[in-house]
């Protein structure tokens, strides 16, 4: 892979060499439209089903975490297949994805949809771009984010729940904006043990 680092993995050689790029367009790109299609889909259910769906996508993160987590040749496997996906802090503990997952099994389980999908959207599509811009982005910082990477997640998740919201999949409610706004300052104080 070109522009990766190679290292072995502190958590011992049994894991083989691993990227330390973390491959962040293509794992930006993934986190962005999985998290937004998963929105959709749950959107798409009656409540019964859209829990089922969101539970049972939960398990399957936790199965796949777990496997991963604790069977070195899972591991192995997985970074080899998807490594440049995975962050190096991610080697040793459950990725992104599963917080996403079990956010979204929550979300979908204690809120009104119309909420818990304008959440779930927020965060997926702005998540990401927020890490990219802030990144590449100087200036001052505020709690370690940089102003610029926090409006840029302001803004794919505002956009992207608008373009759900003109498609007619969703409502733009008193409770939404709430929410959206709940969402953007969470983003900015990036509370363990992941936002």
């Amino acid at each position: 892979m070109r522009g990766s680092h190679w290292h072995e993995a502190e958590t011992g050689s049994d894991r083989g060499s691993i990227p330390t790029s973390a491959g962040q367009p293509q794992r930006a790109a993934l986190h962005a439209g999985l998290g937004v299609l998963y929105a959709c889909i749950a959107l798409l259910f009656a409540t019964e089903t859209r829990l089922l769906f969101v539970w049972g996508i939960l398990l399957l993160a936790a199965g796949i975490e777990a496997l991963r987590l604790f069977v070195p040749r899972v591991q192995r496997l997985l970074l080899r297949v998807v490594g440049s996906l995975i962050k190096p802090e991610e080697y040793t503990r459950p990725t992104g994805a599963s917080y996403l997952a079990l956010s979204g099994a929550l979300l979908f389980s204690l809120f009104d949809i119309n909420l818990a999908a304008s959440l779930v959207i927020y965060q997926a599509a702005g998540d990401p771009l927020a890490g990219i811009v802030g990144r590449l982005a100087h200036g001052p910082r505020v709690m370690g984010k940089s102003l610029a990477g926090s409006a840029a997640y302001i803004a794919a998740g505002s956009i992207a729940w608008t373009a759900l919201f003109a498609a007619g999949m969703g409502e733009w409610t008193f409770e939404v904006t709430v929410g959206l706004l709940i969402a953007s300052a969470i983003e900015v104080l990036s509370l363990p043990p992941d936002d």
